[in-house]
């Protein structure tokens, strides 16, 4: 057997996925997994979030896509991960695909007669046992997995929601091949056997699964969603199943991707707009330290320890200094950006403006100063973009010289 080896190859700038570019993860890089329980050696892709360059103590939710083989669906969702993110819909995450060719398909079924030792029972292993823990040893990977499966892997996710619940968090099945693979195992009534055990998961479980009204497979999952719909369902187990009206099969997975991952986050992305509409920021003393409050539970939720997002600060900062005028709220959210985020250069320039207009020169020449340094070492702008940056920035240490003076 082979011992379990995880190698990063290289960093890959794939000219079909980078042509623009990414505005919340970094550049794709191929990893290698050498598994002993499948006996097999994958290539993965893997995308990490771009601050976690700079925020070492960051857990991330993991993202696992099957499928990676399908590049057009596996890119265009991976896509829709960063714009998602970048929207603060759903929290900074750490994104892998595993490819599954046609000989790898095998391991989406199980053996006859023979499920410990079935394929799908090697593939889950392979997950659970070797590549979580592995992930979660080199990267800032959380206690939240999501497993995301389409056709035959559909029937891999489901399966895994069956039969092994609390070791992942959430899984997304888009137009599942429930035939049971042409095996003795039946899936539907696994799928109902867990959701009737006394036995709890440990945590919420978030489930989202979607299939074409028009597509054959709409009859291999009417099982599973019958049952979800006529039966009362614990409360750990969050769920909501979709029909897609015209959805084929390969157009299914990159219409509810969306939507999927909306659902399973929705109490992320409702934090900032709930605390904004809200008007929590007219009581100053206590707004930033209510907000931070939500990130706690939030954490205690999804099993991570992500800090408010670049986007959520700014959305705070600017309303404290545009609506209210007050400046020195202002700097005290700009100066919370700078803790989270101390090599991001936007958040001291922030603080020299903020504290510029309190008449604190000193202060604010000193956060541009320090900006200065940060955007010199900077490594997610062109060198276009780098230039004119440091341009402007001059031109405001300039410009507050000459007030100084």
């Amino acid at each position: 057997m082979r011992t379990n080896s995880f190698v990063i190859l290289s960093m890959l700038f794939l000219c079909n996925v980078t042509a623009q570019d990414w505005q919340t993860l970094q550049n794709p890089q191929t990893i290698e997994l050498e598994s002993s329980a499948v006996d097999q050696t994958f290539n993965l892709n893997i995308l990490l979030p771009k601050d976690a360059e700079i925020k070492s103590n960051q857990k991330y939710p993991l993202l696992i896509f099957f499928d990676q083989q399908n590049t057009s669906i596996f890119w265009h969702n991976c896509r829709t991960v960063d714009r998602l993110i970048y929207s603060a819909q759903i929290p900074p995450s750490i994104v892998v695909g595993i490819p599954f060719d046609s000989k790898r398909l095998y391991y989406t079924s199980l053996e006859k007669g023979s499920e410990k030792t079935g394929g799908i029972e090697k593939t889950l292993a392979m997950i659970f046992e070797e590549l979580v823990p592995q992930l979660k040893a080199k990267y800032g990977v959380a206690e939240f997995t999501l497993l995301v499966g389409h056709s035959r892997t559909a029937y891999l996710t489901d399966y895994a929601v069956a039969k092994y619940m609390d070791k992942f968090n959430a899984a997304i099945s888009f137009s599942g091949f429930n035939k049971d693979g042409g095996t003795d195992y039946e899936l539907s009534k696994a799928f109902e056997s867990r959701l009737t055990s006394t036995e709890s998961s440990g945590h919420n479980f978030y489930y989202y699964a979607s299939v074409g009204d028009k597509e054959e497979h709409a009859n291999y999952v009417e099982p599973i969603k019958s049952y979800l719909e006529k039966n009362t369902i614990p409360d750990y187990f969050k769920w909501k199943f979709e029909v897609v009206e015209g959805g084929n099969h390969m157009g299914v997975p990159s219409i509810s991707i969306g939507p999927a991952l909306t659902h399973i986050f929705k109490d992320w992305s409702s934090l900032l707009w709930d605390f904004m509409m809200e008007d929590n920021l007219a009581a100053e003393e206590q707004s930033l330290a209510t907000f931070l409050s939500y990130f706690e539970e939030l954490n205690q939720k999804y099993n991570s320890n992500l800090q408010p997002f670049p986007m959520q600060i700014w959305s705070i900062g600017s309303k404290y200094e545009y609506a209210y005028d007050n400046f020195k709220a202002s700097s005290a959210v700009f100066r919370k950006g700078v803790e989270i985020y101390p090599n991001n250069y936007n958040f001291k320039v922030a603080v020299a403006e903020a504290e510029q207009k309190l008449g604190n020169y000193k202060v604010a020449m000193e956060y541009l100063q320090e900006g200065m340094k940060d955007l010199k070492k900077s490594k997610h702008l062109s060198p276009k973009e780098k230039l004119s940056s440091i341009s402007d920035l001059q031109k405001k240490i300039s410009n507050l010289k000459s007030k100084w003076k």
